[in-house]
């Protein structure tokens, strides 16, 4: 009965110490991310960068545009000599219609009336319009940047993807990490209770059955020994009370204990190839050889930036219609051309055909042409060496990667073995301390063991559901490094 009223008073010391309503793991986790600022920061700039990437890629979409041009109305008083004066309204307007098509060639439609203007007058009603259709289209014989604009593309996408993940995992980490910290701090307090409670004893004992004079050395040494077990309990306390300020800011939940602790899944399997971070660099090597090689295919250089040779075809054809009094006059504009540019050469001609009121066919053929040696050659040659640097240089980091991934994979590898070897000699050794109280509980008996023998057996017993939570949250801490190396 002594034994048990002994644990009873520690242990309803440990209740006011400890909370008894506790939640679950997965509880805490939801309403944590739900809560945590540091979480919504994490969307709300992955949203921001998902938006930037969905941007730079509405090039490649329809797009229609529609101009009124300038649209003036003008009134003029004209004096005619021997006429009565008179007066005149104008109106001028260019509207325009631009279709552009999302093909890798430059393919664009455009409608546009370049002159119209009606005239309002007493005597004089006049009327012009020259509405144009202008069709062109480009051919480029070699890449000019779309793959190396969609392997950086790819590129974003996989390191916001990423990153995204990982900040997520960093974030639950850290909440194991702390609850972690919190039973450490919990379980020491425990033993802290059990050692005052002890050391009280033993002063109380000393003082009551006089087994120690109260004047003496050895009295004085108890009373200095439980005064700093009594200081180490209220240190600890302090920092736990510092580790649950932390977990509040952390989680923005107060702490009410933890139970309903998911087992991990701690199976991990090495990618051959490496994780996205493996990929990443994989994807600079790609790009930094595409650099070089759309360097070395571009032939046409227009201010600072380089294009490959291109063909670039147009057609257009146009009304020009007019009247003014009583008199029509139509005649049609019909061209067709074609220019091509090169590295040291660019060439062009056109043919075009007027079609006068009367039927008259006017045709016009137009030529020209222009040819540079290479003034830049010296440059090119040195940009091109400095490009191939790069390659080599992204090959290195791309090699660097890989060997990091797979450092990093037997690093976890020996941890996962090594935690595995932990689990089961805690498990063992839960089974030996329940065998160990058994035993101390029957010496006691037999007036073979001490009270604090027993003290000390029950409370191994009872700290042993605290380290299973520990042991439980460093396998979540470890299968979320298991999911990092396979991002």
């Amino acid at each position: 009965m002594r034994v048990k009223n002994r644990l009873l008073l520690i242990i309803l010391g440990l209740f006011v110490l400890f909370p008894i309503h506790s939640k679950s793991l997965d509880s805490v986790i939801s309403e944590a991310k739900q809560n945590s600022p540091t979480i919504r920061l994490i969307t709300l700039n992955k949203a921001n960068s998902d938006l930037s990437i969905a941007q730079s890629e509405l090039k490649e979409r329809f797009g229609i545009s529609v101009s009124s041009g300038d649209i003036t109305y003008k009134e003029n008083t004209f004096k005619v000599l021997g006429s009565p004066d008179y007066d005149k309204s104008t109106i001028f307007m260019s509207p325009s219609v631009l279709m552009s098509f999302p093909t890798k060639e430059a393919t664009s439609l455009k409608f546009s009336i370049p002159s119209f203007y009606w005239t309002l007058a007493e005597s004089d009603n006049f009327f012009n319009a020259n509405p144009t259709l202008t069709f062109s289209r480009a051919f480029k014989f070699g890449d000019s940047g779309d793959n190396l604009d969609d392997l950086k593309i790819t590129k974003q996408r996989i390191e916001l993807e990423r990153g995204y993940q990982q900040r997520i995992l960093d974030f639950e980490s850290s909440i194991y990490s702390k609850i972690i910290e919190i039973l450490n701090y919990e379980t020491t307090l425990l033993n802290n209770e059990k050692e005052i409670f002890i050391q009280q004893t033993k002063v109380d004992n000393a003082r009551t059955l006089k087994t120690v004079a109260i004047e003496s050395t050895t009295f004085k040494s108890m009373e200095l020994e439980l005064e700093r077990l009594l200081n180490t309990k209220d240190a600890n306390q302090k920092k736990l009370a510092m580790a649950l300020a932390q977990y509040k800011q952390l989680t923005a939940l107060e702490w009410n204990g933890i139970e309903d602790i998911r087992e991990a899944e701690l199976t991990f399997r090495s990618l051959p190839n490496g994780d996205s971070t493996v990929l990443t660099a994989s994807l600079d090597l790609e790009i930094a050889k595409e650099t070089l090689a759309l360097k070395e295919r571009a032939s046409v250089k227009s201010g600072t930036s380089f294009s490959v040779p291109s063909l670039n075809l147009t057609a257009s054809s146009s009304i020009n219609y007019s009247k003014s009094l009583g008199n029509e006059n139509v005649s049609y504009d019909l061209g067709v051309g074609a220019s091509y540019s090169a590295k040291n050469f660019t060439t062009a001609a056109g043919i075009g055909l007027g079609i006068g009121n009367n039927g008259d066919v006017k045709p016009t053929i137009t030529v020209s042409g222009s040819w540079s040696n290479n003034p830049t050659a010296l440059s090119d040659a040195l940009t091109i060496q400095g490009l191939e640097n790069s390659v080599t240089i992204a090959s290195i980091d791309y090699q660097q990667a890989l060997l990091d991934y797979q450092i990093k994979a037997n690093q976890l590898e020996s941890d996962l073995l090594n935690f595995g070897l932990d689990v089961d000699r805690f498990i063992q050794n839960i089974e030996l301390r329940h065998q160990l109280l058994e035993q101390i509980k029957q010496a006691f008996e037999k007036g073979l063991a001490k009270q604090t023998d027993v003290d000390q057996a029950l409370l191994d017993v009872e700290l042993i559901k605290y380290e299973q939570k520990i042991y439980a949250l460093q396998a979540l801490i470890l299968e979320n490094r298991i999911k990092s190396l396979q991002l």
